[in-house]
């Protein structure tokens, strides 16, 4: 019985579990606009209606991937049953000690990213040296324990151009039509 106690115990917290998640998920202001706009929207409420929609069409689709700043996720290992921490940093680069790139993240969070000969460095889709990183440009770390595997540096110039092309493919989606790999190919002329 004492065996059956735990499995009960946990089966329980997992319905219990799934259903507050449903419960939250249901109750976010997101999931009731939806909700409502599957409803027929009464003469003289079409304003409102079209407001709706307006604003959930501005939203992103993916607010959590893009406007993520920090991660730590633990993923399997190379050999079975082992797993790895894989840690995701963005933010702008601050300043540049040495082999250490140091980023203040949106939270205002400083973290030192430390680099090795085997950490592969890229700045504006280049393949680049640590000192070629500069203070002000946006940069993704991702780190596997804690070995800096990737660094990923875009300067300020490229951010922005890469930030006008997000808010023209956000205006117009048909002219901003995926690529290889799922990346957005350029507009046509």
């Amino acid at each position: 019985m004492k065996r059956h106690l735990g499995s009960i115990l946990v089966g329980a917290l997992v319905v219990g579990g799934i259903a507050y998640v449903g419960a939250n998920e249901l109750t976010r202001p997101e999931s009731v606009a939806l909700a409502q706009d599957s409803l027929d929207v009464p003469p003289g409420d079409e304003p409102q209606a079209q407001a709706q929609d307006q604003e959930r069409t501005q939203r992103p689709k993916h607010p959590g991937l893009r406007r993520a700043i920090r991660g730590e996720l633990v993923v399997p290992g190379e050999t079975e049953g082992t797993f790895q921490n894989v840690r995701i940093d963005r933010g702008v680069v601050e300043r540049v000690n040495g082999a250490t790139v140091v980023i203040k993240e949106d939270d205002g969070t400083t973290v030192e990213i430390p680099t090795t000969d085997e950490t592969a460095i890229r700045r504006d889709g280049e393949n680049a040296s640590v000192g070629d990183i500069k203070a002000g440009d946006h940069a993704m770390a991702l780190r596997v324990e804690e070995a800096t595997k990737r660094i990923r540096a875009f300067s300020p110039e490229r951010w922005q151009e890469m930030e006008q092309r997000r808010e023209q493919c956000r205006a117009n989606p048909q002219e901003c039509k995926r690529g290889p790999r799922g990346r957005r190919a350029a507009p046509e002329a």
